[in-house]
């Protein structure tokens, strides 16, 4: 089954300028089309495996995991998965502490203690691994976390937009240095919407349609060559 790029675009730009509700989980529903770019290594994914959102998990339900067969750079292959945690695009990141100073939103701060939680319990769980293929617990792996807009990063305030921006990549770049170890990604919905506009793996132009993945009706452990 596929279904025209454009079409896909249109239907999750609409659902991100949405001003009035907050429709995190129609959105979530748009990275089985996105599934490339959940991954680093995106250039180098064989075929997906297993894709699920809202899998439930002891201590709540991860919103989105996904695994693939990567070929690494010295050419061997492995098995991984990554956990994604969502939030709406209506929401910021940051916002204003001090007028010297932003701190992250209090949605921003529920996902990370929310993916940190899923991971870990993933991680450790043999169903888990089973489900998504996975033998060594080494290859479940943190995602990130996709939230707000580039319009909507930054909460409303009296500050400046032009020192406000700085103070946005101040904060951003402290936050960096909270990721960089674990491999945390933070994205917001507009990269999804531009892979759905022009599709790009590699820097390469991808067939302008898109194959469902069609998250509940694969068993696990099978392989599903996209």
């Amino acid at each position: 089954m596929t279904t025209p790029q454009h079409n896909l675009y249109e239907e999750l730009k609409h659902l991100i300028e949405d001003q009035n509700h907050h429709n995190e989980e129609q959105c979530r529903d748009y990275l089985q089309h996105t599934k490339f770019l959940l991954f680093k290594e995106f250039t180098r994914v064989l075929n997906f495996i297993h894709f699920d959102s809202e899998y439930r998990l002891t201590s709540g339900d991860a919103d989105v995991v996904i695994s693939a067969r990567i070929r690494e750079e010295d050419g061997t292959e492995c098995k991984r998965a990554y956990v994604w945690e969502c939030k709406p695009a209506q929401v910021a990141i940051f916002k204003r502490e001090t007028d010297n100073r932003f701190i992250p939103t209090m949605e921003l701060v529920k996902a990370e203690n929310q993916l940190l939680h899923y991971y870990l319990e993933a991680k450790g769980s043999r169903d888990f691994r089973n489900t998504f293929d996975i033998t060594d617990e080494k290859e479940v792996c943190l995602g990130g976390i996709i939230i707000s807009t580039d319009k909507r990063r930054i909460q409303q305030s009296h500050i400046l937009p032009e020192r406000a921006l700085i103070l946005y990549e101040k904060a951003r770049a402290a936050r960096h240095e909270l990721y960089s170890n674990s491999g945390i990604r933070l994205l917001t919905w507009d990269r999804m919407l531009e892979h759905l506009r022009t599709p790009r793996i590699g820097g390469i132009e991808v067939n302008p349609t898109v194959e469902v993945f069609e998250p509940q009706t694969i068993p696990p452990g099978t392989i599903t060559t996209q």
